[in-house]
Order: structure tokens, then sequence, then C-alpha cells
């Protein structure tokens, strides 16, 4: 049996079968135009967003406080401030606080989430965000 030669092709290269390479960046720019702010001065946030898209685990307040941490939530962080964060959940939260845990290599930090907005989007996920109140002091217990 002979196998076909492994070819190789730079970063984003696009076949032909792809279409023309333009054709294929307009709709890229227009895919992202869409997502992006327009003017950036329309932007009114008080603080610097930063990307976040890693995972976070979120657990209500009250399941942390009594150590139900089966009750956690997984969730994909879209954005974070000084003062808060968005995330994407596949479910609504139906508590107020949670205890949100960002993850690392080495450790892991976890504060106090009061949420404030939740909403489905288009693609079937929730989109949901809030602002940081306190640290969580024990957030290895979150792992457990």
């Amino acid at each position: 049996m002979e196998t076909a030669p492994f070819l190789m092709v730079e970063p984003f290269a696009l076949p032909d079968a792809l279409g023309h390479e333009q054709d294929v960046e307009s709709v890229i720019r227009r895919a992202v135009a869409g997502k992006q702010p327009i003017d950036r001065r329309l932007d009114r946030r008080r603080d610097v967003r930063y990307a976040y898209p890693y995972p976070l685990t979120l657990l209500p307040l009250n399941a942390a406080l009594r150590g139900e941490h089966n009750l956690s939530i997984a969730a994909i962080g879209k954005h974070v401030t000084i003062h808060g964060v968005d995330f994407y959940t596949t479910t609504p939260i139906a508590a107020k606080e949670v205890v949100c845990q960002f993850h690392s290599t080495t450790s892991a930090y976890a504060l106090v989430l009061e949420l404030t907005w939740c909403r489905h989007n288009s693609q079937g996920w929730f989109e949901n965000g809030g602002k940081f109140l306190r640290i969580w002091k024990t957030p290895a217990a979150l792992s457990a």
C-alpha cells in the first residue's frame, strides 16, 4: 500500500479546494467585523478588558460554604477586568453569588462573584457576567 506524500504548507495557507485566498479573507473579515465594536470610543467601560478564553470553575456560594463541590459548573471565560468577568456556560445559573475559580499551571485563584447579567445567545450558550466582591480564601477546597 502506497501512502500519499506529506506536504508541508505555510501556516494559514489555503488549498485551492477552499477557494481563492482573497475570497476566504473576505469571509473572515466579515465574520470578525460583526463581533468587533465599530468605534472603540463607543465602548464606555471604565476598565480595560483582557481576553480570557480559558476554563473557569463556578460554584454557587451557598454550596461552597456547605462543601458541596459536586455542584460546580464548568465555564469558559470571555473577558476579565479588575472588577469582574464575563463567561459562557451551557446552562443558566440560578445562584446570585458564586465562587469563581481561575486555574493556572501552578495554583488556583478564586474570588466571590456577584452575577449581574445572563443572556441566551444564538448559538445555544449562555453569556454571563458579574463583579468581584472579595477573594475566596480557600480555592484549593473547590477542587476536592
